[in-house]
C-alpha cells in the first residue's frame, strides 16, 4: 500500500466498493429466495412507497413556482382593487321634487381636503351634485372644468354624520410606468367593476419647458374600450393612481387615459367665489339610476 500512487489507492477502493456491492446484490438475493413470500411482499410495497413518495414529492416541487406565482399575482389585484375603491367615489345629480339620484360617473378623491376628480362633461348641467362613498353622502360644494384637459374637479363637504373625504389616492409617478406594465381598471357604472390589462403605450409631447423636454400626454391600456366608459379609472398593482378616462381622451381613439402628472398639475386650490355650484335646474330630466354598488371580477 506503501508503494501505491494516489491515483492507484483511489482506483482500489473503487474496485473494493464495487466487489462489495455484487457480493451485497447477491446475499441479497440468495436471502429473498429464502424467505417467505410475506416477506418478500412486504419488502416490495416499502420499496415501492418510497419510490412513489420520492416522484410526488419531485412533481409538487415543479409544479409550486407556477403556483406561487399566479397566487401572488391574484393577492396582488386584491389589494390594488382594495386600494383603489377606498377613494373611488361615484357621482349623482339630484333633482327637486325627484326622490331618486342619477348617476353621472366615477370620481377619485386626490386630496385630504376632499377634492375629486372627475370627466368634466359629467358636470355639464347645472345642478346639485352629491359624492356617494361607503353610502355616505358628501355635497359638492364648488366645481372647476374650466381646464382644457377634460378633467372637472369638485370640492366636497360633510357628510350628514360630519365625516369627511380623507382617504385621498396615491399617484402614481408617471416617469416609473412601463410598457406592459400591469395595471387594473375600475370600470365606470353603478355596478363597479374591475378589470385587469396592463399599460400599452405611453403618448408623449414635446414641452420646452418640461425638465425631460417632454410630457405625457396619455396612458393607453390594452383592455377593450367597448369596457372602458368615461371616467374608467386606471390603477396600478401597488394602488397608486394612473390616470382617468375622458371623453376628450375617448374621442382621441383607443383606450386613453388622462395620466395622474396632468391631473396633479391642474388641481385648483379653490379659492374664488365663482365656482361655487348653481342652484339645480328642473328643466333637464337626465336617466334615472340607483345606487347600488358591488365590485366584479
Amino acid at each position: 500500500m506503501e508503494n501505491l500512487t494516489k491515483q492507484q489507492i483511489i482506483l482500489l477502493a473503487l474496485f473494493v466498493s464495487f466487489v462489495s456491492s455484487i457480493a451485497t446484490g447477491v446475499v441479497t438475493v440468495s436471502l429473498m429466495d429464502q424467505s417467505s413470500q410475506g416477506v418478500v411482499q412486504t419488502i416490495t410495497r416499502v420499496v415501492e412507497r418510497g419510490i412513489d413518495k420520492t416522484g410526488s414529492d419531485t412533481k409538487a416541487d415543479a409544479k409550486q413556482p407556477e403556483q406561487q406565482a399566479t397566487e401572488n399575482d391574484t393577492a396582488s389585484v386584491s389589494s390594488a382593487t382594495a386600494k383603489a375603491l377606498r377613494s373611488t367615489v361615484k357621482i349623482y345629480r339630484k333633482v327637486s321634487g325627484i326622490d331618486t339620484a342619477f348617476y353621472v360617473g366615477l370620481g377619485a378623491v386626490i386630496s385630504k381636503d376632499g377634492i375629486v376628480v372627475t370627466d368634466r362633461y359629467n358636470m355639464v348641467a347645472q345642478g346639485r351634485y352629491v359624492v356617494v362613498h361607503n353610502e355616505r353622502e358628501f355635497p359638492v360644494e364648488q366645481i372647476s372644468n374650466t381646464g382644457n384637459d377634460g378633467l372637472a374637479y369638485l370640492k366636497t363637504g360633510s357628510a350628514e354624520n360630519g365625516s369627511r373625504l380623507i382617504m385621498p389616492a396615491s399617484f402614481a409617478h408617471i416617469n416609473t410606468l412601463k410598457l406592459g406594465q400591469n395595471v387594473i381598471m375600475i370600470q365606470s357604472g353603478q355596478n363597479i367593476a374591475v378589470k385587469e390589462g396592463m399599460i400599452e403605450a405611453i403618448n408623449t409631447k414635446s414641452d420646452i419647458a418640461a425638465a425631460a423636454g417632454t410630457t405625457v400626454e396619455t396612458v393607453a391600456s390594452n383592455i377593450d374600450p367597448k369596457l372602458t366608459p368615461s371616467t374608467s379609472m386606471l390603477f396600478s398593482l401597488a394602488g397608486e393612481l394612473v390616470g382617468i378616462k375622458t371623453a376628450n381622451a375617448a374621442r382621441d381613439g383607443g383606450n386613453l387615459f388622462v395620466p395622474a402628472s396632468i391631473i396633479k398639475l391642474s388641481m385648483p386650490t379653490f379659492s374664488s367665489p365663482s365656482l361655487k355650484v348653481e342652484p339645480q335646474s328642473e328643466t333637464t330630466e337626465p336617466t334615472a339610476a340607483t345606487t347600488s354598488t358591488t365590485t366584479a371580477r
